[in-house]
């Protein structure tokens, strides 16, 4: 087992993988050798074609950045970090593990009207943290949005289903900062290109607004169909960004107006 603070880990399988490293399944023990349970661990390891572009050390600078910024990002919706350790050979964070992913539900067909309603909400509230911040998330896709079932009531241990944001690799602080130039290079060449905004696309330009095409394309995928949604779909992914929502929570108002229309 690995040491970490106080704590023990114990890794049992991978269960994730992406450019810059992989998520393992993993035990978590306190300083007695006690069980605290089951966690998931996303460790750094980037892809060698990926080191072909930047240099390791840009690469690990960058990682270093998502735990800190995913740390100090306190939402019910966004995946928390519990330990992390960014001295080692490869740096390494624990965080909650989840039971699904929003893209295996949707290929899957688990979610119910209820379930999408829910689901879209806990994205938004997840990226209005985000964008409060002062960070771009710069990857929203189903495949990044991760489900949990949480006790909503402590009396009868009713659980709910919640979604929650993750994997913050690409994100920006739009506060200038030394690392600015170096990272978004990073950044402009990474990405999902389903889930991209245009400009985003051909000029490397990111925005709340291209935040909020992603979120426009993750809510097409839900599937809501009815005629009101698709309204606020379409000005999500309009391909002037002005013309699109000014925030998160311009959009979240719209698209809760246009499912209680259509439920009315």
């Amino acid at each position: 087992m690995e040491k970490c603070g106080n704590y023990f880990i114990e890794p049992l399988c991978k269960i994730g993988k992406g450019a810059f490293g992989y998520v393992e399944k993993m035990r978590l023990y306190n300083s007695n050798k006690h069980l605290c349970g089951e966690y998931a661990r996303k460790v750094f390891n980037p892809e060698p074609d990926i080191l072909e572009k930047v240099t390791e050390e840009e690469l690990k600078r960058r990682f270093k950045r998502e735990i800190l910024y995913q740390a100090n990002l306190f939402s019910k919706n966004i995946v928390p970090i519990y330990l992390f350790d960014d001295r080692v050979t490869h740096p390494y964070f624990v965080m909650s593990l989840a039971e699904g992913d929003l893209d295996s539900d949707l290929e899957a067909g688990l979610l119910f009207a209820e379930d999408k309603i829910k689901c879209i909400n806990d994205i938004l509230n997840g990226v209005e943290a985000v964008h409060e911040k002062g960070y771009l998330h710069r990857d929203l896709k189903p495949q990044n949005i991760l489900r949990y079932s949480e006790t909503c009531d402590q009396k009868s241990k009713t659980k709910e289903l919640c979604y929650k944001v993750s994997d913050f690799g690409l994100v920006k602080d739009t506060k200038p900062d030394a690392d600015s130039t170096v990272l978004t290079a990073i950044g402009t060449c990474m990405g999902s290109r389903p889930y991209m905004a245009p400009e985003a696309q051909l000029f490397g330009e990111y925005s709340i607004q291209s935040d909020i095409y992603s979120i426009g394309k993750i809510i097409k995928d839900i599937g809501f169909n009815n005629t009101e949604v698709e309204k606020v779909i379409s000005r999500c992914l309009l391909m002037e960004k002005s013309q699109r929502y000014r925030s998160v929570t311009d959009l979240k108002l719209e698209l809760n107006k246009a499912l209680l229309c259509t439920a009315a």
